[in-house]
């Protein structure tokens, strides 16, 4: 499955490289997090495949700098709109109570190992009750990599 991220800073930008990723993509993420003042009504009603809304904080590697009920809010917004996918960080999961036919992706990210605990850590995600469990974690070997693998 290929997903490419649009990650423009206006509506509008956003709106053309949605509808340009669409087109290669078999999904897109929609990086709201990197939008000043995202109109999420405007940027689905524009979607042509399926999408996920992102919206990251900053201490979890992204863009967004206002405070946390406002970021949850815009989520939820693409929720009642009906978007395919809401990506969360998985200790947020908690705050998306109703989703109906949109599905949930936890997200866990850590930018500095892959942690020896990492099945301790996809079994959390896995039951926060989310739809799919997401591990982004820096390989600093090849062992690294064969601990996701397991």
């Amino acid at each position: 499955m290929i997903c490419i991220p649009v990650t423009a800073q206006s509506n509008e930008e956003a709106v053309a490289e949605l509808k340009k990723a669409s087109k290669l993509a078999d999904v897109v993420e929609l990086r709201v997090d990197y939008i000043d003042k995202p109109d999420i009504k405007l940027l689905l009603e524009e979607k042509t495949g399926p999408v996920i809304v992102t919206n990251r904080p900053k201490n979890q590697g992204g863009m967004f700098s206002g405070d946390e009920s406002e970021r949850i809010a815009l989520l939820k917004e693409a929720i009642k709109l009906k978007v395919d996918y809401v990506d969360i960080e998985h200790d947020c999961v908690k705050h998306i109570q109703d989703r109906g036919a949109t599905k949930l992706i936890a997200s866990y990210h850590d930018f500095d190992e892959t942690p020896e605990n990492i099945q301790e850590i996809h079994d959390k995600l896995a039951g926060s009750g989310a739809d799919i469990a997401k591990l982004v974690t820096y390989a600093k070997d090849i062992n690294d990599n064969f601990r996701i693998f397991d």
